[in-house]
C-alpha cells in the first residue's frame, strides 16, 4: 500500500509503499521545508540500489550504493556546484 507521512506543519515527511507495515520499495523522505532529503529503493525491507541524499536547499550531496542492506561500492560526494 502506498503511504504518505506528514510533519506537523502539513508538509510531507516521507512516502512510499509499505508491506506488512514496513517500508519496502522506492521511498522518498523530505526535509521540514518540503525539499527532498533522501530517495532510494528497499528490497525485502533492506536498502538496495543507489540511495541519494540532498541538502535542505535541495542539492544532491551524497550517493551510496547498497546491496542487501549493506553499503556496496564507492561513496560519491558532491560540492555546492554539483
Amino acid at each position: 500500500m502506498y503511504t504518505k507521512y506528514y510533519y506537523e506543519n502539513g508538509k510531507i515527511s516521507s512516502e512510499g509503499p509499505l508491506r506488512d507495515g514496513k517500508p519496502d520499495g522506492y521511498w522518498k523522505t523530505y526535509h521540514t521545508n518540503g525539499k527532498l532529503k533522501t530517495e532510494g529503493n528497499r528490497k525485502n525491507f533492506q536498502l538496495d540500489s543507489t540511495w541519494k541524499f540532498y541538502s535542505e536547499s535541495g542539492k544532491l550531496t551524497l550517493e551510496y550504493n547498497y546491496k542487501v542492506g549493506k553499503k556496496d561500492g564507492p561513496l560519491k560526494t558532491y560540492g555546492a556546484d554539483g
